[in-house]
């Protein structure tokens, strides 16, 4: 006990022994008492998060993408269009410039104690000499971190940059916190809203009446679901659970 006007010292001294830990990591995989996740070789994205309490898979197997995928989307050599009720407004370019993930995967162990394990893997992509993802499981929480860092080339062409999260949800809802609001990304829009991209205040919520996950991001607010899409989106439909962080255009 510190009195009120009081104070204590603690000093940190060496152990003799390292602290045992409950994260369990092996070649592209990661694992706790609550998930375990496995790596792509090839994409050095996440091919899996399988949930042990619930006993399901979270990770969309049949998505194009990888959970936390880099996607560059490259919209500086493409006929841009928006289209809404019959109204098109074009930015002229080339041809389809296409999207594009990462490549030159290297996996391996980050850090391993008796709070926290966590999993690096390192690629590369385009204008992206290199992007770093680390994965954080925690002994005793039911959370995963995904740190993104990445060195990021210049250029003047038009661009967007995205990360993947195929969710495993069958017939979502999309619960986001917008600022003073909770709403519905699938019902609580005007009919002249935009759907293409939403700015959330912290988090969003990809569930149905069994089971959900709850998604947070500290540094990149705007959100598309279900596909990206340059073109007007008139509905939302949920024909699946995906949700990709806008991070950069």
């Amino acid at each position: 006990d510190v009195p009120s006007v009081g104070y204590k010292i603690f000093y940190l001294k060496r152990a003799g022994s390292q602290a045992d830990s409950s994260i369990r990591i092996d070649g592209a995989t990661i694992e706790n008492r609550f998930f375990k996740v496995t790596l792509d070789p090839d994409s050095g994205a996440v091919s899996g998060i399988f949930d042990k309490e619930l006993k399901r898979e979270l990770v969309d197997g049949k998505s194009p993408y990888r959970f936390n995928q880099y996607l560059y989307d490259n919209t500086g050599v493409r006929d841009m269009a928006w289209r809404r009720r019959g109204i098109a407004l074009r930015r002229k370019g080339k041809e389809d410039g296409g999207r594009e993930g990462q490549k030159g995967v290297s996996i391996r162990p980050g850090t391993n104690g008796p709070v926290c394990g966590s999993i690096i893997s390192t690629a590369t992509g385009p204008l992206a000499p290199r992007l770093e993802q680390e994965i954080i499981l925690y002994c005793d929480l039911k959370r995963i971190d995904f740190v993104n860092r990445m060195q990021k080339e210049l250029t003047y062409d038009i661009e967007q940059v995205y990360y993947a999260f195929p969710f495993a949800v069958d017939k979502p809802d999309f619960i986001c916190e917008l600022g003073g609001s909770i709403i519905s990304a699938l019902r609580d829009r005007f009919d002249c809203a935009d759907r293409n991209w939403f700015a959330i205040q912290n988090w969003v919520d990809v569930s149905n009446d069994e089971y959900g996950i709850t998604w947070t991001s500290r540094e990149a607010p705007i959100v598309s679901f279900v596909e990206i899409s340059n073109e007007w989106i008139e509905k939302l439909a949920p024909t699946n659970a995906s949700l990709f962080s806008y991070i950069m255009n």
